[in-house]
């Protein structure tokens, strides 16, 4: 039996869901990634020296997707991630609050961290209890989408209620500021996690970096299922062909330069500016009148099929061929447009070259134009983490703090994660991160960085923080796109058969999480699975 041939582009998290499910069903699997390094934008790097990732993540026990699919690709849990039950604890006379859930059944280990937490009042802790209470009523659902600072009002919460527990889990969990944030979205992630079994309220705060911890297990399995993994690979083109299959042109040095294949199914899993421009490309090349429009392109009668015949077979392989097409055409007796369906298997000859394809329907046209549309429609929030390297001996008293930010004195930074004792390799390192982080990000790099550690020294009682040794402030721009109320995002299947889209950002409960990746990579590959 002949395995299906699967394409994916993209080597995010939600491009290695996707492959590791195509893999483990049988599908012969290339996994394209242009960057040398798996995992999107949820990756490691390395700067002088150190290993870091791009951005310091958190998971819930909630996230049951995730979890599946890195137990599958042979990810050991226990050595993974460091599981802490459900807390927001700010460091000791910060003004903050210390929230911890005790390990008993739910719902009763919400009671008991209600009625031990400190720095609420007697009315804060009624209004936690009225949230949860109403939202379990409501079944986590509500009649039309609002802005979370709307739900909030709604549900009459303290304000104090609001600084210290909604926002920053709204910031943490959609990166996007309540004012501007979906609440529906909101009480999908609450309903999962609040809402749910104990476990699934345990925080999950990963100890390897972020491509060890799935993605190139993911790939591993990949290459050990007969598949291929490329990195340094940028897809240039995608192109229909007859019976539903696809001409997939790439780029790179790995590549050899350029290259061209053809696949039973494609899944486009790279971010949303690059499937879009993809898209783009790809109606472009197909419009009507263009050398794509295999039916228009060929002229008619024989005489423009006898043009082409002779033309080719002179012509050089590849490129060439398509330029003596073009040349010999035009000159071709005119008429009544006539399909050439060997115009597709010339133009895929040519490496890395867009072929010309089979040609898409006025119908799908308008579907793919409408996808396309909500791709280019997402805004952007970015996500900072600040690095901050002291001596192998500094140590925070547990493994992460919630922190009070507040920009009007420069305190930017809203968790503080103590990496020492997550791996043993960074003793000493502190992260620092900063959610719907625009504002701060348009700061040098210096100056952001010794903001920060000025803001630890400050709440945590320890002058000795405010001069690390070394730091470094990545960003990443494009971190997420902004989870506003109402956003239409495109489903996974498109309107072209064999092409499907994964990512963060397609539709779904779950807003640009890596649970909504891995959500959203394995759905596509359900789909192809099922046809």
């Amino acid at each position: 039996m002949t395995r299906r041939k699967i394409a994916v582009a993209g080597a995010g998290w939600a491009g290695c869901a996707a492959a590791l499910e195509l893999a483990h069903a049988g599908c012969a699997v290339t996994l394209l990634e242009s960057a040398r390094t798996l995992g999107g934008r949820a990756r490691r790097v390395e700067v002088d020296g150190h290993q870091l990732d791009n951005g310091q993540h958190i998971m819930l026990g909630a996230y049951a997707a995730s979890l599946r699919v890195m137990k599958l690709a042979g990810i050991d849990m226990k050595q993974a991630v460091l599981t802490l039950p459900l807390q927001m604890r700010y460091p000791p006379g910060s003004g903050g609050m210390d929230f911890l859930a005790p390990r008993l059944p739910a719902p009763l280990h919400l009671l008991g961290a209600l009625l031990r937490a400190t720095g609420l009042a007697r009315e804060d802790k009624l209004s936690l209890a009225r949230f949860s209470t109403t939202a379990r009523w409501m079944d986590w659902q509500l009649n039309a989408d609002c802005s979370v600072n709307e739900l909030l009002l709604r549900f009459d919460q303290t304000p104090r209620l609001i600084q210290l527990m909604w926002r920053p889990l709204c910031l943490a969990a959609l990166n996007t500021p309540p004012e501007r944030a979906s609440a529906q979205v909101f009480l999908n992630v609450l309903r999962d996690s609040l809402g749910a079994r104990r476990q699934a309220s345990d925080m999950l705060i990963p100890r390897a970096d972020l491509s060890a911890l799935f993605p190139e297990a993911a790939a591993a399995c990949v290459t050990q299922r007969g598949g291929s993994v490329q990195l340094g690979a940028k897809v240039a083109a995608l192109t229909p062909l007859p019976g539903g299959r696809w001409h997939v042109a790439a780029t790179g040095s790995a590549l050899g330069g350029a290259w061209g294949e053809d696949y039973d199914a494609v899944v486009l899993a790279t971010g949303a500016p690059g499937s879009a421009a993809l898209l783009r490309d790809l109606l472009a090349r197909s419009a009507p009148g263009t050398v794509a429009d295999t039916r228009a392109a060929a002229t008619s009668g024989a005489a423009a099929l006898t043009a082409y015949l002779t033309a080719v077979p002179a012509a050089a392989s590849g490129a060439a061929a398509l330029t003596a097409y073009l040349t010999a055409v035009p000159a071709a007796a005119s008429g009544a447009a006539t399909p050439v369906p060997a115009l597709a298997g010339a133009l895929a000859s040519a490496p890395g070259q867009p072929a010309a394809g089979s040609p898409i329907g006025a119908a799908q046209r308008e579907a793919l134009l409408v996808q396309t549309g909500q791709l280019e429609a997402f805004e952007h929030e970015a996500i900072t983490t600040c690095y901050l390297q002291y001596a192998p001996g500094v140590r925070l008293d547990l493994p992460f703090y919630a922190l009070l930010d507040d920009p009007l004195v420069q305190h930017w930074g809203q968790f503080v994660f103590d990496r020492g004792q997550l791996d043993n390799n960074q003793q000493g390192m502190l992260a620092v991160v900063i959610s719907a982080s625009a504002s701060a990000a348009q700061f040098g790099q210096a100056a952001l960085a010794s903001a920060i550690a000025a803001q630890l020294a400050a709440v945590l009682r320890r002058p000795e923080l405010a001069e690390p040794s070394w730091s470094r402030v990545i960003t990443e721009k494009r971190a997420t796109y902004a989870c506003s109320p109402g956003l239409a995002r495109p489903d996974n299947a498109t309107a072209l058969p064999g092409l499907l889209l994964a990512g963060d950002y397609t539709a779904g409960d779950y807003p640009a999480t890596l649970e909504g990746a891995v959500r959203s990579g394995v759905a596509a590959a359900k789909k192809l699975l099922s046809k």
